[in-house]
């Protein structure tokens, strides 16, 4: 596996990362929302 592409990987890696990490929030928010209504 060429370097190039094993850093290519790594950098969808930690984009889907934060994007889960952005989803879980908005998420909790959203709970957070349902419980107070």
């Amino acid at each position: 596996m060429s370097l190039k592409l094993y850093f290519n990987k790594l950098r969808l890696l930690t984009i889907n990362f934060k994007e889960l990490n952005y989803i879980k929030k908005n998420q909790d928010v959203y709970i957070g929302e349902c419980y107070s209504t």
